[in-house]
């Protein structure tokens, strides 16, 4: 199999669909030779920050001189995006060869009552076997949805877990208030471990600490046992204090933009401090230095000036929340011409209530995926709350037409999905 019959195979497993268990990603990782019990974990759960939390964590193992696995999902513009070390994507060959093998894993598995591994625990065993090959030190592995009965839960106790925020998003699955979406995301605390989190609501924390102390495990939240103070704010600048678990002070700069990358800095380096406290070698200044120079694509991403384009991820309630309140520090009296293409199982009135202040026109898309909302819907909501409305498919012919509509001073907004702002960078990229 080469490397784009690897892709396609991958792809067309998306037909088996998600469904909840552990049994097929056990099953799989078995064939393989179990190869997550070679490997140690920082396991990262939570309904936004996990992909940002997981670059700050590898960022400074990575300037501590560590080799460092990262698995996230989903990609914004190439599938080995997923799987990474020392943030180098996984190369073709070794990508086809993993997955000939895997397929053929998969036809026997399918032949039992556990059934066929679907897209997330083909890809979630590829890259456990990868890093085991690979003899990395320790793996920072993203969660794919929930927790409980996500494929990598299959891991042994990790080194640290990490819960970076709750909020709504997943519902039909996840379930419908804070507390059963906490209860889902809590499943990856294993007994006598150290967890972390970014988790401010009290409902959703008195389900994390009750797991806690069910597994006799180790709680540390922010702004209980660490925070951040005195945050300065300029575009790809934010400096603040960090209050340690120690209650020490340090001085942090990051790169990436909006409010609440600083609270997902925190939830890092409070992470790597458990990490410390179990023997890792990793200096004050390699946690400065390291997440420093995070670069994470598609997070508050400036891709052009004159007019500033920004590319943001953010796809449901939460995260187009967190959005607004950012952009509402860089607005001033510039104009936002919002590009937004959203998911149809997202909630998207809520969304577009989110950011309708702020946007002075709105230029309604859907990305290329059959899961994409219908783009007359959403104008339709756009319409009752921003005056400015116009709807065009595909997510390139409405980035240029903002682009006409742009001043030099003004600033393009695309969000709503990471599919949508994929398909964005790729092509802005390529200009």
């Amino acid at each position: 199999m080469n490397y784009q019959q690897a892709i396609d195979y991958i792809h067309g497993i998306e037909r088996f669909g998600s469904k909840p268990g552990l049994a097929r990603t056990k099953e799989l990782l078995k064939h393989l030779g179990s190869p997550e019990k070679s490997l140690k974990f920082v396991h990262v759960a939570g309904t936004n920050g996990k992909g940002s939390t997981s670059a700050f964590i590898t960022g400074m193992l990575q300037e501590a001189g560590y080799r460092v696995g990262l698995y996230i999902s989903p990609f914004l513009e190439r599938f080995n995006e997923r799987i990474q070390i020392n943030r180098c994507e996984i190369p073709n060959n070794e990508l086809a060869i993993l997955v000939t093998q895997i397929k053929l894993i998969c036809e026997e598995i399918s032949k039992t009552p556990v059934g066929h591994p679907t897209q997330f625990e083909i890809t979630t065993a590829l890259a456990l076997k990868y890093y085991a090959e690979q003899k990395v030190d320790i793996v920072v592995l993203e969660v794919g949805l929930g927790g409980r009965f996500d494929a990598t839960n299959v891991i042994p106790a990790p080194e640290v877990a990490v819960i970076t925020t709750i909020g709504f998003d997943h519902q039909a699955i996840l379930g419908d208030t804070l507390a059963k979406i906490a209860y889902e995301k809590a499943g990856i605390i294993k007994k006598n471990s150290i967890v972390i989190t970014g988790v401010k609501d009290n409902e959703s924390l008195a389900v994390i600490t009750k797991r806690v102390n069910e597994e006799e495990a180790t709680l540390y939240a922010i702004n209980k046992n660490f925070a951040s103070k005195n945050r300065e704010f300029k575009l790809q600048s934010q400096q603040f204090t960090y209050e340690s678990l120690n209650s020490d002070l340090y001085d942090i700069s990051i790169s990436l933009n909006g409010i609440h990358q600083v609270d997902n800095a925190c939830v890092a380096i409070a992470a790597v401090e458990v990490l410390q406290s179990k023997g890792y070698k990793i200096s004050w200044q390699a946690i400065t230095e390291g997440i420093k120079k995070v670069k994470w694509p598609g997070r508050m991403e400036v891709v052009a000036k004159k007019p500033t384009i920004i590319l943001d991820g953010a796809h449901n309630t939460h995260g187009t929340k967190a959005l607004a309140k950012s952009m509402r520090e860089l607005k001033q009296n510039k104009r936002i011409i919002t590009v937004i293409g959203i998911l149809k199982d997202k909630d998207f009135a809520e969304m577009i209530e989110h950011i309708a202040d702020l946007t002075d026109y709105a230029i309604i898309t859907a990305p290329d995926y059959y899961r994409a909302l219908n783009i007359n819907v959403l104008a339709e909501e756009a319409k009752k709350l921003i005056k400015n409305v116009r709807a065009i498919v595909p997510v390139t012919k409405a980035i240029e037409q903002a682009k006409k509509i742009a001043n030099e001073d003004d600033i393009i907004l695309v969000t709503g999905s990471l599919y949508t702002i994929g398909e964005a960078r790729s092509f802005l990229t390529k200009e």
